[in-house]
């Protein structure tokens, strides 16, 4: 079990894709050791993703136009991409590689919790986009796919420096609600509501690089005022087995944390196997992508950095 000495080691992986979600994830210890060079594009660069990952997401479309997934609801979309990157290295800070500059970053080697969650959801969404073709130029669907994945990854889908990007997955979610790419129905399902203050990344400026800059500082801090005012529901552990059967597959399930300033410390996609409900996630270093051993009810009980969950279902075109 992870101890708070660890959490602060781990500051700078969520930074690397939400990064308050993938801070604390998991009984981390350890970072990996050797991380390849990733993608950094700026939305007014010329496109070039190195050869590897071009390769990976071509694959992978290939793959879904044989399938026919582009049939299928949005939420079976996303599984099916994120069954199909099992195996797939865990990696931590994949999106702080430049410390000069906010660029949007694509990588397909290597995820961290949310990054997963983000590449499976943009290309489910990329395949449904009526603008999609396999006739498409590779230059057009590395630009459709980045402005898809842009308007997940920041506010507005607007790349303005690192404050723009949605580091809190309370942020996050209710970005992604405003634009129609998920619905929050934490509510729904017999969430209570909690008003805990948001504030951790401007409290611990230290595990942040980029917050040494007082521009940057400045606008987390109006960021976590305006997070904090959010109302905010949570499944509480002991409530997760009584609902657990209005989740779908496909469907995004967070953790969230008793951690103060902290709302959020992990999260998966939800899979339904044998008539339990797990998570498909990228767990911790040295641990790929993969299906969780034990069910989400048990999983987060026994976690005691965990308080409960919320769901977020992605919606179709």
């Amino acid at each position: 079990m992870m101890q708070y000495q660890n959490l602060r080691r781990y500051m700078k992986t969520f930074a690397a894709a939400a990064v308050m979600l993938n801070l604390l994830i998991g009984a981390l210890t350890a970072t990996t050791s050797a991380t390849p060079a990733v993608t950094t594009l700026q939305s007014n660069t010329p496109h070039a993703w190195p050869e590897e990952d071009w390769d990976i997401f071509k694959e992978k479309m290939a793959w879904a136009g044989e399938q026919r997934l582009e049939e299928l609801p949005i939420r079976e979309i996303i599984l099916q991409f994120g069954l199909s990157f099992q195996g797939a290295r865990y990696a931590a800070h994949t999106l702080e590689k430049n410390t000069s500059i906010e660029r949007l970053v694509v990588n397909f080697r290597e995820f961290d919790c949310v990054t997963f969650i983000e590449n499976m959801l943009a290309m489910a969404r990329l395949i449904k986009d009526d603008r999609y073709t396999p006739q498409l130029t590779p230059e057009k669907t590395r630009a459709l796919y980045e402005k898809i994945l842009s308007g997940i990854r920041y506010r507005d889908g607007i790349i303005d420096g690192y404050p723009s990007r949605l580091h809190y997955f309370t942020d996050w979610v209710r970005s992604n609600t405003a634009n129609g790419t998920v619905m929050d129905i934490t509510e729904d399902l017999r969430g209570q509501q909690e008003s805990n203050t948001i504030n951790f990344m401007s409290k611990n400026p230290d595990a942040y690089p980029r917050l040494s800059n007082p521009e940057n500082l400045n606008r987390i801090l109006q960021n976590e005022a305006a997070i904090t005012e959010t109302a905010r529901h949570v499944i509480a552990q002991d409530t997760i087995a009584l609902i657990e059967h209005n989740i779908r597959d496909g469907d995004i399930v967070a953790m969230t944390t008793p951690l103060e300033g902290l709302d959020v410390i992990h999260a998966g996609i939800a899979i339904w196997r044998a008539g339990q409900l797990h998570i498909l996630h990228a767990p911790l270093p040295g641990r790929p992508v993969e299906v969780s051993n034990r069910t989400l009810s048990k999983r987060t009980l026994e976690m005691r950095n965990q308080t409960g969950i919320t769901v977020a279902r992605p919606l179709d075109n």
